[in-house]
């Protein structure tokens, strides 16, 4: 029987700040002011979303959750 994966912390905060930095990132280059077309700045604007909510997601993932079985003792 595999053995749950475990996750540093550091990990955990490096991945998170990863996405969240590239989705601020992102939708700061989608503002009105910057250079591109409407239709360019749609589509990283909804990139830089992705990468936030990937940010989140990252965040909240923790190592033990992957494994059904961990819960089970």
């Amino acid at each position: 029987m595999p053995e749950p994966r475990t996750e540093c912390l550091a990990c955990r905060i490096t991945g998170t700040a990863t996405f969240t930095g590239l989705g601020m990132y992102a939708l700061w280059m989608s503002r009105q002011a910057a250079a591109g077309s409407r239709g360019s700045k749609k589509l990283v604007a909804v990139f830089g979303a992705a990468m936030l909510l990937g940010g989140v997601l990252r965040w909240r993932q923790t190592g033990d959750s992957a494994s059904p079985t961990a819960s089970k003792s």
